[in-house]
């Protein structure tokens, strides 16, 4: 066969080598893309967890229920993941570090105001306040 000839071998198994966030979330993607497929995963035994989801912005609700299908109030009640405001960047001008907030937020009327970031939207004040919103269903329970 030419090298410019597409094959016709199907492939057998997938592996996905390394684990974290990102190797997870690739074989779970990979088993829901060829379901008909083994997909192995492949992670160090002496490199430990951090546990920090660095990757999980608002993007991932979309790769959690609309890609994999995966049922939000299930993944709720069994994981009780914890949900971002943002990401705190600890670099940068003036008191040293920056918001990503997520959600509307307007960086330049900010900074243009009084020469920060800080106050860019309510998450970024409620970051640099280290605080969050609680939310109480009409009984009183905590949504």
């Amino acid at each position: 066969m030419s090298p410019s000839a597409p094959s016709t071998r199907k492939l057998g198994r997938i592996g996905v080598i390394g684990g974290g966030t990102a190797g997870h979330f690739a074989a779970l993607a990979l088993k829901k893309q060829f379901p008909e497929r083994e997909v192995t995963l492949v992670e160090s035994s002496r490199i430990p967890i951090i546990g920090v989801g660095e990757a999980t912005t608002p993007l991932m609700l979309a790769f959690l229920y609309d890609r994999l299908g995966l049922d939000a109030e299930e993944l709720f009640r069994d994981v009780k993941p914890t949900m971002k405001l943002g990401i705190r960047f600890d670099w940068g001008p003036g008191d040293g570090w920056f918001p990503y907030a997520f959600g509307d937020s307007d960086l330049s009327e900010s900074a243009a105001q009084d020469g920060t970031t800080l106050n860019q939207s309510l998450t970024a004040l409620l970051m640099a306040a280290e605080r969050v919103p609680v939310f109480r269903n009409d009984d009183g329970t905590l949504t």
